[in-house]
């Protein structure tokens, strides 16, 4: 089937934090990454509102309505506030976001809000969460999730955040190798 996918992050800096991206167009293949390509272009085009992250799905779903795309995109929209130490959370349909925080703990956010590229009104709600030094936010995709092993069994949702919830305490880089090693030790199961 090809390595080509419809997933799409983006982190971009800004003057006061940053902001994430993270899209997934339905389908495989060329249509899908071309999907993705258009995403990109969307979001890059939503700079004025980056520290809006309900504006950047409400205007990256503007953009595939009015070129009349077929495709529809989940995706989750972050910003991190650094001078408030916040973290603004909207999500157009994606699958939740991942909080763990300094201490280790883990939150899961899951703000409500309609796959992208069907309707104008996403009916997303927004949510702010305290954001700290230290706090770490993981975002995925069902390209983990639906990831199967050799028995047909999906990775799943639950599955990485057990995973997160156990590790939160290793450092980021840790966190990230580990992650990698238990997807691929999922999949060659």
């Amino acid at each position: 089937r090809g390595d080509l996918g419809g997933d799409y992050y983006d982190v971009q800096l800004v003057d006061s934090g940053a902001v994430a991206i993270l899209a997934d167009v339905t389908g495989h293949g060329i249509a899908a990454a071309l999907g993705a390509a258009m995403i990109r272009v969307a979001f890059l085009l939503q700079r004025e509102h980056w520290q809006r992250p309900d504006q950047v799905l409400y205007g990256v779903n503007r953009i595939l309505l009015d070129v009349g795309s077929s495709q529809l995109v989940t995706a989750v929209c972050a910003f991190v506030d650094l001078s408030t130490n916040t973290l603004h959370l909207a999500r157009a349909g994606h699958l939740p976001a991942a909080l763990l925080r300094a201490d280790g703990s883990l939150e899961v956010l899951f703000p409500r809000g309609r796959v992208m590229g069907w309707l104008r009104d996403l009916n997303l709600a927004p949510l702010e969460y305290p954001f700290q030094p230290g706090d770490r936010l993981v975002l995925f995709t069902d390209g983990v999730t639906e990831l199967r092993n050799s028995g047909g069994e999906f990775l799943g949702e639950e599955r990485i955040l057990e995973f997160l919830e156990k590790n939160g305490n290793l450092t980021s880089d840790e966190l990230s190798d580990s992650l990698m090693d238990f997807v691929h030790s999922w999949h060659s199961e």
